[in-house]
């Protein structure tokens, strides 16, 4: 592992896990690539990884790409929302928060929880991420 740059934090979720191999990948939407991750973070993290909750990862570039050096759970709340417009050819699109506003939600959210698309006017549950200048989705329930 390259040990040039500091590491970088990111929330993120976990993609697939493969028990048997010691190793899965976690994605988040505030960078492009999936994050590699081994066990032993995993267990040095004294935490159990589930697919429907956010964590807070540090990484670092590695030879095969951006690495998981860290693991730390987050408490985030869902909110309420509707979807005003989902653009499936573009990947993308927004919900309106009564709380908070519109929200960006990517098609990278909508592929960690299993969900093809999304319908103008259909309520959802989301989680955000604090980006600027407008909050994103970075976890979304039917």
């Amino acid at each position: 592992m390259s040990h040039d740059a500091p590491p970088r934090t990111v929330r993120a979720m976990l993609k697939w896990f493969k028990d048997d191999r010691g190793f899965g990948f976690m994605s988040s939407t505030e960078i492009a690539q999936d994050l590699f991750v081994h066990a032993a973070i995993i267990r040095r993290s004294r935490i159990q990884l589930r697919f429907d909750e956010v964590y807070e990862v540090s990484y670092a570039f590695g030879e095969k790409g951006p690495t998981v050096t860290s693991i730390k759970a987050v408490q985030t709340e869902y909110v309420t929302g509707t979807v005003e417009r989902y653009y499936a050819r573009r990947g993308y699109g927004f919900i309106s928060c009564a709380e908070i506003g519109k929200v960006y939600v990517h098609k990278s959210v909508l592929d960690a929880a299993n969900i093809p698309v999304l319908a103008r006017n259909q309520h959802v549950k989301v989680r955000l991420s604090d980006a600027k200048p407008r909050p994103r989705a970075i976890a979304i329930r039917i």
